[in-house]
């Protein structure tokens, strides 16, 4: 959580000994969801061969970026993810974290063309009904709703009543005092 509404997301592939190679990486993006500060690194191979027996030419070049709505893939057609290798990639996004599907293309023909996986990526922004405690409705947890519980005490509300979230059980007592001191201090707007 970076704090500012983003979220830091850092993947490192590493490739042990498949000989296919990695070209493509790819994780769902859902929409909505802003991409930034997107980054790739890749150590350089200074001895290898410039290419595999039938294969196009390897180099160093940095993988390059596409984000097309629903999907974000870093991928290159020169330097593939050798096995004995890591590379990293790295972006912010508007969304926290969740488990999503992650892809890997074959540098080499064969089957099957992509590897999947599960992995941590950004999730569907939820939007939410209101604020956990927010005895008052102003969308802040703080003194107005402390008074709104106390001065409610040992009612059957509605006013106060903000345990369990939503809707409350019916009576004003510690559960709706507990969940405005555990979210005291938050806003939701």
């Amino acid at each position: 959580d970076n704090g500012d509404g983003t979220w830091h997301y850092e993947f490192v592939l590493f490739n042990i000994d498949m000989d296919r190679m990695v070209d493509s990486f790819t994780l769902p993006i859902p929409s909505g969801v802003t991409v930034s500060n997107v980054g790739f690194h890749a150590p350089e191979h200074w001895d290898d061969p410039v290419a595999y027996v039938g294969g196009p030419a390897i180099d160093n070049a940095a993988w390059s970026f596409s984000d097309d709505g629903s999907s974000i893939t870093w991928s290159t057609s020169t330097n593939p993810l050798r096995w004995g290798t890591m590379y990293n990639f790295w972006f912010d996004a508007s969304a926290e974290p969740g488990v999503v599907t992650a892809s890997l293309g074959q540098y080499k023909p064969g089957t099957p063309t992509d590897l999947t996986g599960d992995t941590l990526g950004p999730l569907t922004p939820t939007t939410p009904t209101g604020c956990e405690g927010d005895a008052d409705g102003n969308n802040t947890i703080d003194f107005d709703d402390l008074n709104v519980i106390l001065g409610n005490w040992g009612t059957s509300g509605p006013a106060g009543d903000v345990y369990p979230f939503p809707g409350g059980d019916g009576q004003v007592n510690f559960d709706d005092l507990n969940l405005v001191l555990g979210n005291w201090g938050v806003s939701c707007k």
